[in-house]
C-alpha cells in the first residue's frame, strides 16, 4: 500500500490524522529535506494538505527529491475521513512547564531524544535515551513495550514531531512531543 504523508502542521496532525501516516510540516523551507529523510525512496504516497489548492507544487517539489509514485491527496482532508466515520489518531504537545507533572504521573513514560549523539551530550533532560532521528527512520518496528508513552524531544519540536508519527506508524500505540524542544526547557 501507499504511504499516507500528512503535511500539516504538526500541531494539527496531532490533533487528529490517519493512523499509520506520517507527518512533515510542510510549511518550513527545509520541510522537503525531512520528507526525504522520513520517506523511503520509491515509496508510493497519498497526500493529506493543508489546503487542497496546494497539491501541484506539493508534487513538484516531491518530484525534485525523487518521489516520483504521488498517487493523490485525500480530497476534503483529514476532516473528510472523520466525517466519513474513520478512526483517527493523536499526538499530545506537551509544554515544558507541563513536562514534571507528565513524568511524575503513576503510568510509565519513555523519555526519547531523537537529536544526535552530539547534541545529547552538551545537554539532555534526565532519564532521557537517546536515539537519533536517524535510527527511528530505520526501524521496522517499535522497539521496546509498545504500549508504553514515548515523549519524543529534539531541540525544537520539529524532528520530534516527524519522529512521533514514524514511532506510531511503526506500531507504538502513544506518543507525545515536547512542544518547542530542548530550547523550550532552557537549552539555549
Amino acid at each position: 500500500g501507499a504511504v499516507v504523508l500528512d503535511l500539516r502542521p504538526a500541531t494539527e496532525f496531532g490533533v487528529g490524522h490517519i493512523p499509520g501516516s506520517i507527518n512533515v510540516d510542510a510549511g518550513p523551507a527545509v520541510a522537503i529535506n525531512w520528507i526525504g529523510a522520513a520517506v523511503r525512496p520509491g515509496a508510493a504516497l497519498v497526500l493529506v494538505l493543508p489546503h487542497e489548492a496546494d497539491f501541484p507544487d506539493r508534487l513538484t517539489e516531491l518530484r525534485r527529491i525523487g518521489c516520483d509514485d504521488v498517487r493523490g491527496y485525500l480530497k476534503g482532508g483529514i476532516a473528510a475521513w472523520q466525517a466519513a466515520g474513520k478512526d483517527a489518531g493523536t499526538i499530545t504537545h506537551i509544554a515544558a512547564g507541563d513536562l514534571k507533572k507528565r513524568l511524575d504521573a503513576p503510568e510509565a513514560a519513555l523519555i526519547l531524544d531523537v537529536r544526535s549523539p552530539q547534541e545529547y551530550e552538551r545537554t539532555h533532560l534526565p532519564g532521557a535515551v537517546n536515539v537519533p532521528f536517524d535510527k527511528i527512520v530505520h526501524a521496522e518496528e517499535c522497539h521496546a513495550d509498545p504500549a508504553i508513552e514515548r515523549i519524543v524531544v529534539c531541540q525544537s519540536g520539529y524532528r520530534a514531531a516527524i519522529a512521533a508519527s514514524l514511532l506510531l506508524a511503526g506500531g507504538c500505540r502513544k506518543a507525545s512531543v515536547l512542544s518547542g524542544g530542548m530550547n523550550a526547557v532552557g537549552d539555549k
